[in-house]
């Protein structure tokens, strides 16, 4: 009866002219389906055919569950196919093992699919995301908000409750128990092929990063993108894999926080406490100091001008060209990528509890921690790992500004907020210090604020053709229009940093102002680095630059280098604030590695040192440390 009620209103949805022909398709092909599974007579069937029958179901099942049950049409590689394909048939085999019964196993396998599907289509219409790993750590949250959610019924989950439907009919009728003489040749098969299959898929991660070039990596930012690309069960198995990271050898609590207490602390100095405002510039970077880049005009001049009351240098990023949330994970922190996996994000894979910060150590000293982004607040999970990392508020596009819109479904869709200025769609950083600045306007008298801001203006790519925006820089030759469009958008950053600094020269309170870049744009120019720059070498692409300005007095100091990890204990020096045992360590590492970051390891000559490489003290400190503080609670 259930089965014929949904292939009649299958057909009148199939009638209505807002589906996709491939929806339509799908309703169709699944109606005609389950009125035929209705008709089936399997009680006549002879007991081999049922077999065979029920054994071609459970091979057809991944396949099966991956097209219609999980809408993961859009997987184009076959190996792809095949990685999911071994995800699903693991579960087939667990079920076997269970109930010796195919049908059943392949069943079960489109009720769990089924199940998934929904539950990501649901959090999807809720959030914006879908499931990833991490959520497994924020159910009871989840829980206390679901009263304000109504769930949705789309076109998708209609379909895939359909063929979820033919699979539990056809696994009913065909359901025959594995028995008889074979039973236990059939028994030990089934347990060797599940063993063969797990072992092979222990190195499935190691084999999927080495196979597929740089633009077939699964997507940490949108998930909802690496599930139509590479498979929902796939996406989901890679980033729970990476969740799991094993601690250092000879690790315990108890020894971390033995070595932390057998630091020494020198006694605090007295401090004016000034406000401290911490600019995370999207790809904010010196190309024209850093290579030899003849333009028309000076790209940076406020910025290079900064002297006076100023600590500034260049820092080596962890990454290029992406991955914003590195930077700001390893400078709030003072941890390299949190594991020293290149494959593991730790915003998304690796944050799911209270993490000790920056702002930890600022709200100690009776700060009041803000952060401020201008894009959307599940980016990088910024909405839930903010929180963890300390600070008391946050201000996204959401609550930037009135009447938010999306332009789309994906993450990376462009918010507007209302009357702001926008540069190739996305909010000035003019803007975007302005909001910094209405923190200072709005906070009491007897406050201290630290507000960290990552902009978006100057966001890859850099092939932007509409008509509200034109280079305003040109470089030699005029051969590279990409360069050309980066530069127009670092000096505006210039600008804009010019505008801040002179609103808190006249701000009444003192106040600190960090700017540094995240990573350099990805862009593509002859990297001739110049002279006092020229050992850094192909990495030199890692290098972004740095200021520390005050508007009351300090010493002024140059900086050679030196990594995201090390910066906030730097400013917290300048600042004149109390260092932590943490802040300490640091400090030490500083001196033997001032440069520590996800890809390259120097040490204070200048050599390129391999991680796996060194056995020092120190540094298995430090990885003792790191574990504990981002896995296990040490706090400093």
């Amino acid at each position: 009866m259930i089965c014929m009620a949904l292939g009649a209103l299958g057909v009148l949805i199939a009638c209505h002219d807002s589906l996709t022909a491939e929806q339509n398709a799908c309703i169709v092909l699944m109606t005609f389906l389950l009125c035929g599974s209705m008709s089936l007579d399997a009680e006549n069937m002879r007991d081999k055919t049922k077999y065979a029958l029920a054994a071609l179901m459970a091979v057809l099942t991944p396949l099966f569950a991956m097209t219609f049950i999980m809408n993961n049409w859009q997987i184009s590689m076959v190996r792809l196919w095949v990685m999911n394909y071994m995800l699903y048939f693991i579960i087939i085999c667990i079920v076997l093992v269970l109930t010796w019964r195919f049908s059943v196993s392949a069943a079960v396998c489109a009720v769990l699919a089924f199940l998934v599907f929904l539950l990501n289509t649901e959090v999807t219409a809720f959030r914006g995301t879908p499931v990833v790993p991490t959520d497994i750590f924020a159910v009871g949250t989840a829980l206390s908000v679901s009263d304000n959610y109504t769930p949705v019924m789309t076109t998708d989950i209609f379909i895939s409750a359909q063929a979820m439907l033919l699979w539990i009919i056809l696994g009913a009728k065909l359901s025959i128990r594995l028995k008889g003489n074979g039973f236990v040749k059939n028994a030990l098969a089934v347990i060797l092929i599940f063993a063969l299959i797990v072992n092979w898929n222990l190195g499935m991660s190691k084999y999927f990063d080495e196979h597929n070039p740089d633009t077939l990596h699964y997507d940490k930012y949108d998930t909802a993108v690496s599930n139509k690309k590479f498979g929902t069960l796939l996406t989901f198995w890679l980033n729970a894999k990476r969740m799991i990271i094993p601690k250092p050898e000879g690790y315990s609590k108890a020894k971390a926080e033995e070595v932390l207490k057998g630091i020494s602390v020198p006694d605090a100095k007295e401090s004016i406490k000034p406000n401290i405002v911490v600019v995370m510039d999207e790809a904010f970077s010196d190309l024209t100091g850093l290579y030899d880049i003849g333009t028309d005009k000076e790209v940076l001049p406020f910025f290079n001008s900064l002297g006076e009351n100023t600590v500034r240098g260049n820092m080596f990023a962890s990454v290029y060209g992406g991955n914003t949330c590195i930077t700001e994970f390893e400078f709030l922190t003072g941890l390299t990528a949190g594991n020293f996996d290149a494959k593991t994000n730790a915003f998304t894979q690796s944050v799911t509890k209270n993490v000790h910060s920056l702002c930890n150590d600022l709200k100690n000293e009776g700060y009041t921690t803000t952060a401020i982004h201008p894009f959307w607040e599940k980016s990088w999970r910024r909405s839930e790992v903010y929180p963890l990392l300390g600070f008391d508020n946050t201000i996204f596009a959401e609550n930037f500004g009135s009447g938010t819109e999306k332009a789309g479904a994906s993450m990376r869709s462009k918010p507007k907020f209302g009357d702001y200025e926008y540069v190739r769609g996305y909010l000035s950083d003019s803007e975007s210090f302005k909001k910094v600045e209405e923190q200072f306007e709005n906070k009491s008298p007897d406050e201290r604020l630290f507000v960290f801001n990552v902009t978006i203006q100057n966001h890859g790519g850099y092939t932007y053709s509409g008509k509200d925006f034109e280079p305003e820089i040109k470089t030699e030759g005029g051969e590279n229009p990409s360069l050309e469009q980066y530069l127009t958008l670092a000096n505006k950053t210039d600008s804009a940093i010019g505008e801040l600094i002179e609103y808190f020269k006249s701000y009444d309170e003192p106040a600190a102002v960090v700017i540094f870049g995240d990573h350099q744009p990805n862009l593509s120019f002859e990297r001739k680095l110049r002279e006092p720059y020229q050992w850094l070498g192909k990495n030199g692409k890692y290098v972004v630059p740095f200021v520390i300005w005050t508007n009351y007095d300090i010493e002024e100091k140059s900086v050679d280098i030196i990594s995201p990890v090390y910066l906030s204990s730097l400013v917290k020096e300048v600042c004149g604030l109390k260092k932590t045992g943490w802040d300490v360590f640091m400090d030490e590492m500083y001196q033997k590695y001032p440069v520590l970051t996800l890809g390259n390891i120097y040490d204070s000559s200048g050599t390129v040192k391999d991680a796996a490489a060194i056995d020092d003290d120190i540094y298995r400190k430090y990885k003792l440390l790191q574990y504990g503080i981002l896995f296990d609670g040490v706090k400093p």
